[in-house]
């Protein structure tokens, strides 16, 4: 059954002629249902070797070499009990080569081989541990910026409002004055600025007490700052 399978540049292959004998399918069918199968181009070429072999009249005919793969991809289209029957032996085939091969390397190259696929194994996981740590990474360094940033805005907005408040609280006391100097009623003042009785008459009374203009008769002094 073996002889079926065969190894060719370290793969098992089946030649699509032998497909050809053993299934009752004129080769030329074989060949052109290899040539139309639905599978990738990657597939096909990793799977499907075009070679070929010499007829019964010395001519060159064309023949593919096929793999594990290729040979189950192609098989998946053969119907019939003969076709179930010679799809199992061929399986079988490429499993006791496969079987075979390993079996006849010594001991030693065996473990060898079992190390390097563990070592391979071990350095996969290595390098996706450190895939994972370094996204960790710039995620928390991402976190910590964005924290960063926040904080700045915020001292930035808290500075601003402090100055919007500080312009808004002289604009008012600018106009207070002016006001107070046009012999407006404190009424309309305290209207048009927005303040407070007691706030306007602090505010009259510490620009008297500066000398922002000439003391009015009559005005009480209020003991305190403005607001």
């Amino acid at each position: 059954m073996n002889q079926l399978v065969h190894q060719s540049g370290g793969r098992l292959i089946v030649t699509s002629l032998e497909i050809s004998n053993h299934f009752g399918r004129q080769h030329k069918n074989v060949v052109q249902a290899i040539e139309n199968l639905d599978c990738s181009a990657e597939f096909a070429r990793l799977n499907f070797k075009l070679c070929s072999y010499t007829d019964g009249n010395q001519r060159q005919r064309p023949m593919y070499e096929i793999t594990r793969d290729g040979f189950t991809f192609l098989c998946m289209g053969f119907t019939g009990q003969q076709a179930a029957v010679w799809k199992e032996r061929y399986i079988e085939a490429f499993n006791q080569m496969e079987a075979t091969l390993r079996g006849n390397l010594p001991v030693h190259q065996q473990q060898i081989g079992l190390a390097r696929e563990i070592g391979s194994l071990r350095d996969m996981m290595n390098r996706q541990q450190e895939l994972i740590i370094a996204l960790f990474e710039r995620l928390d360094g991402a976190r910590r910026g964005q924290i960063n940033a926040q904080a700045r805005l915020a001292r930035t907005l808290e500075r601003e409002r402090n100055i919007l408040a500080a312009f808004e609280k002289r604009q008012a006391r600018d106009t207070i004055i002016a006001m107070e100097a046009e012999g407006q009623p404190r009424d309309v003042i305290c209207a048009v600025t927005g303040r407070t009785l007691n706030h306007v008459r602090q505010v009259v009374f510490q620009a008297k007490r500066d000398g922002l203009f000439p003391a009015i008769q009559g005005e009480l002094p209020m003991m305190g700052g403005a607001a």
